[in-house]
Order: structure tokens, then C-alpha cells, then sequence
């Protein structure tokens, strides 16, 4: 088994803005197909930073992400089975190896990181993300300082 002494330390999240036009089909439980128009897509994602491995990622189809969109990505990456989409992209190939961290190692599915690491975002403000979250699961929340991105160097390159 590899050595996952340090894996978990921390977690960092954070959100990439897609400004553009999509025309996204949805097939709904009967069948039938219907076409939205989007102009803006929100990727949040959270990123293991010793490893920078991916964990798990949520995306937003709206005008922006909010503290409830943070608190799914959370739920999702810290859940048993990850809810991976059964439909794919037609002609896409994954890479041998492919995936994320829980399906190589299941038994650091649900693991708690100590330390949630977010921007000042005002979703990652907000008082469920800030203090309900954080006393039900409780890690240690940082915020990184305004304008520096430095600190989380990982996840900004991600994007």
C-alpha cells in the first residue's frame, strides 16, 4: 500500500468561472431530451495538496457558486460511492490509471481532513460553511489572506 501517511492533512477548495455560451442536453427519465443555453459554468473542486490529487469536484450552472454548492462538493467527497455520471463523452478515453484517490484506496473513503483551506470567497464565508460545517465536522477552516494566491498554489494551477 502506498504511503497515505500525510494524505488528508488538508484540502483545499476552490472555484473556476467559465464565461461562454453552452447549449447543454438534458434526457430526462421518459426519454425526451431538452436543450438549456448557459452562458456561465462553476467548477468547484477540491484538491489533495501533498499529492495534488483531484478529490472530488461539483459543477454549478448558474450565475454563481454558493455556500450550498460547497457544502454538495463536501458531501459527494466525503461520501462511501462516489456519484460518478453514467453517461460519457462519446470517443473519450481515460488513461490507464485514471481516477480518484477513494478507488485506488477505499479505505480513505469518508476520512475527515484536520484543515479545510479556502479563499475568501463569499461562499466559503458564509456562516454554514464557516461555523455549522466545520463544528459538525470538525476541521479547522484557514483562510488564506486577500490577493494571494500563492499559498494555494496547487489548485490555482488546476484551473
Amino acid at each position: 500500500m502506498a504511503n497515505l501517511k500525510n494524505l488528508y492533512d488538508s484540502v483545499v477548495i476552490d472555484s473556476h468561472t467559465i464565461d461562454s455560451e453552452f447549449v447543454i442536453a438534458f434526457e430526462n427519465s421518459l426519454g425526451l431530451v431538452s436543450s438549456v443555453e448557459l452562458k456561465r459554468l462553476h467548477v468547484i473542486a477540491a484538491l489533495e495538496p501533498s499529492s495534488f490529487a483531484v478529490l472530488w469536484f461539483h459543477v454549478v450552472y448558474g450565475l454563481d457558486a454558493d455556500a450550498e454548492d460547497v457544502i454538495s462538493l463536501l458531501r459527494e467527497m466525503l461520501s462511501r460511492n462516489l456519484p460518478k455520471p453514467t453517461v460519457f463523452i462519446p470517443d473519450l478515453e481515460l488513461k490507464p490509471g485514471a481516477g480518484f484517490p477513494t478507488e485506488f484506496y477505499p479505505e480513505i473513503a469518508c476520512a475527515i481532513p484536520s484543515v479545510l483551506r479556502l479563499d475568501n470567497a463569499l461562499a466559503h464565508l458564509s456562516t454554514k460553511v464557516s461555523c455549522e460545517l466545520r463544528k459538525e465536522l470538525g476541521w479547522a477552516v484557514e483562510y488564506g489572506p486577500p490577493r494571494h494566491f500563492e499559498r494555494r498554489a496547487g489548485i490555482e494551477r488546476l484551473f
